[in-house]
């Protein structure tokens, strides 16, 4: 007769799975020793599929390091004479890591970036983060419920497992010596391997020793190492290995192109400004100064504390300035209205539906080979638009990092630079005042500042409005006869839906005849509020007969990864792999400007105020920031957040490894790699020039 079908589907119940069977004997009681590394490389694969990583090579890493991680846990609950004690430990440290994989699941479908605990620990943004915005965070956890279930599934596995043979007694001590030796073997193996993984590009080894990309790594060396490298550098720092300097650090050219940036712009002179009526004569060549401050190298190396303060001045000194030029001075003595818009991108363009940031983007400066770089958080994006720096050079939070142990001298940002020039200076958020502290950073920066809950008295939504921020803090500043203002918009701030979305809601109407998706129709409305903040903007100055002396800029904080589904179908595949997702629109205008001036050079957020410093006329020196004067003859480089890059040659994926030329001129290896080890220096000294207070310590060299 038949047993019960139950019988043979609870298959450890089996006599064959127990000990009385004999023939399960000793993997049941070494049972833990495979299973834990089994669950953590399964969590591996797990991050893998559902957040959108590749396989081929890169899979050896993590099953390595979750096999030394199955190693410890299994040898940490083995210690304790009482099961109950193993079964706490073993039980915490797997949901701890089940709900670490979890959270870098809908981080990194939701933000298109990898999470750092630094956004949580790292000051109050990261907190704020996971409260205010409780909506986008509920949206993300549904839309990936099944990865979530997928990385969840190793906790009730463990408890069933455990409850059925036992995984959690106590072992001899010669076992458990044997387990340590075991786990060491395995780890020094593993890093033998990521040694010799080579140096061609990012490699594991240039990941794990010398430059931690956050990105790359968890795609290459997997989540339980990158997390490791994270936790360490938030604690500690990173052991950042700075780049040998030799030679002139510059942008290199390919011989036999002519240098693109001669002739990347096109204007009159009418465009700057400036009519004559005289006679044409011959021209003499203007020989143009470079923008240098007259800064003793020499003296501030020889009176330096520490090796990183030497290495920025050997850095910089080597550095080649950009030159002065045509439009040097142009908007000397002008007012500047600075915004970092929020999630702006081209697709928020339309002659239709917003035509003042129709009219900004193609009749001022015309950029036509413009980037954000792909650094999806709002602090790193605002960031690069106020210092010309780029975030997270040694993984901390950047703005963060400013203010923490003492304010930092923000002498790069427009606001201490026009401030020092008598100009008033104000900066308005219309988000909680505090969020990612800027309620200490924006001060710092030389603004009086302020934002919902702290002087700027604006209706509180999600989001709110742009155009009311602007009608209640214009009053401020704009009778001062010099000033500057800046602003963080938030009205185009995901999610993008008419239910969930306050300005999305206010303006569903005025996109009701777009043939578009309903997310990007939403997007579109939310920037209808930008687009009215800036029309009301300009029709102030006009009134007061001061537009023609005064300077819109604005670029954006990150492109809307929010619709990245959207974007990808509309611009493809292939051009997704070469950043085309980041390509934008940035926005530098005046009302003197009659007609538009178009910038062929590649460049990006970080180039915005070093280019303002040369047209404003303004005394700073160029080799000090990440970006250059776009409108300089200095070759562009844009540096993306895996350490990838676009020139006026070609674009590098540095996750693929990938090259692309963008001219008919052959693109050589030599080129590449002194590119990539220029755009290390630069990674480098962007975290060390804050962290080390390198502008405050500088002053007394300044002659």
């Amino acid at each position: 007769m038949l047993e019960p079908k139950a019988h043979y589907f609870n298959i450890i119940d089996r006599p064959i799975f127990t000990k009385e069977g004999g023939i399960m004997e000793k993997i049941l009681k070494y049972l833990k020793y495979i299973y834990f590394p089994v669950i953590f490389i399964y969590l591996e694969i797990m991050f893998k599929i559902f957040g959108g990583k590749t396989f081929s090579g890169n899979i050896i890493y993590p099953i390595l390091s979750a096999i030394t991680l199955g190693g410890i846990v299994a040898l940490v609950t083995s210690f304790a004479e009482k099961k109950k004690i193993n079964r706490i430990i073993g039980y915490t440290i797997v949901s701890l890591v089940c709900v670490l994989f979890c959270v870098h699941l809908v981080y990194i479908n939701v933000f298109k970036t990898s999470f750092t605990f630094a956004l949580v620990f790292g000051g109050a943004g990261g907190a704020n983060a996971l409260t205010e915005f409780a909506g986008e965070t509920m949206t993300g956890i549904l839309d990936n419920l099944l990865g979530i279930i997928m990385c969840i599934l190793p906790i009730p596995a463990t408890i069933v497992l455990d409850i059925k043979v036992g995984l959690f007694k106590k072992e001899e001590m010669k076992i458990n010596l044997l387990t340590g030796l075991t786990i060491i073997t395995i780890h020094v193996f593993s890093l033998v391997v990521v040694a010799f993984s080579g140096e061609d590009g990012y490699t594991a080894k240039v990941l794990y020793f010398d430059h931690f990309v956050r990105d790359i790594s968890f795609d290459k060396l997997g989540v339980i190492t990158s997390t490791k490298i994270d936790i360490k550098e938030m604690l500690f720092g990173a052991s950042e290995s700075v780049g040998e300097i030799e030679g002139v650090q510059e942008v290199p050219t390919l011989p036999g192109v002519e240098n693109v940036t001669e002739n990347s712009t096109e204007s009159s002179e009418a465009t700057r400004g400036e009519q004559t009526t005289e006679e044409p004569t011959t021209e003499v060549p203007i020989v143009y100064e470079p923008n240098v401050l007259n800064i003793d190298f020499e003296a501030f190396t020889a009176e330096a504390d520490g090796k990183y303060i030497k290495w920025l001045n050997e850095f910089y000194a080597a550095s080649e300035p950009t030159m002065k030029n045509e439009y040097t001075g142009m908007f000397e003595g002008y007012n500047l209205i600075l915004l970092t818009g929020e999630s702006f991108s081209p697709w928020a363009v339309s002659e239709k539906y917003t035509p003042t940031l129709y009219k900004l983007v193609n009749e001022g400066f015309v950029f036509e080979n413009y980037y954000v770089p792909a650094f999806n958080n709002t602090t790193q994006g605002e960031y690069m638009v106020c210092t010309g720096l780029l975030p997270n050079g040694l993984g901390d939070m950047c703005f963060e990092c400013t203010v923490s142990n003492g304010n930092k001298n923000m002498g790069m940002c427009m606001g201490k630079i026009l401030g020092g020039l008598g100009y008033s200076t104000f900066a308005y958020h219309n988000h909680t005042y505090s969020y990612y502290n800027r309620d200490e950073t924006h001060p710092n920066m030389g603004y009086t500042y302020k934002g919902l809950g702290n002087g700027l008295d604006v209706k509180k939504t999600w989001p709110e409005s742009d155009l009311e921020m602007m009608q209640k803090s214009i009053g401020d500043y704009i009778d001062d006869e010099h000033f500057h203002a800046y602003y963080m918009t938030v009205s185009g701030h995901m999610n993008y839906s008419f239910t969930g979305n306050s300005m999305a809601g206010k303006n569903k109407e005025l996109v009701a005849d777009m043939d578009d998706t309903e997310s990007m129709k939403a997007y579109v409305a939310c920037n209808i509020e930008l687009d009215r903040a800036l029309e009301y903007l300009i029709s102030e100055l006009e009134a007061r007969g001061i537009a023609d002396k005064t300077v819109i800029a604005m670029a954006c904080d990150h492109y809307p990864y929010a619709l990245e589904e959207e974007l990808t179908a509309k611009i493809g595949e292939e051009n997704k792999e070469w950043y085309g997702l980041y390509e934008n629109n940035l926005i530098i205008w005046s009302g003197s400007m009659k007609e538009p001036i178009h910038v062929d050079k590649v460049c990006s957020s970080i180039d915005l105020i070093p280019t303002l410093c040369n047209l404003f006329g303004v005394e700073y020196d160029s080799r000090l920031y990440s970006g250059k004067d776009i409108l300089s003859d200095t070759p562009g480089l844009v540096i993306f957040s895996d350490m990838g890059f676009a020139t006026d040659y070609c674009i590098y994926n540095a996750t693929t490894g990938n090259i692309k030329a963008t001219t008919d001129v052959e693109v050589t290896d030599e080129y590449v790699s002194s590119v990539s080890s220029l755009v290390k220096n630069i990674w480098a000294a962007s975290g060390r020039i804050i962290y080390d207070d390198y502008f405050e310590k500088m002053q007394k060299y300044i002659q």
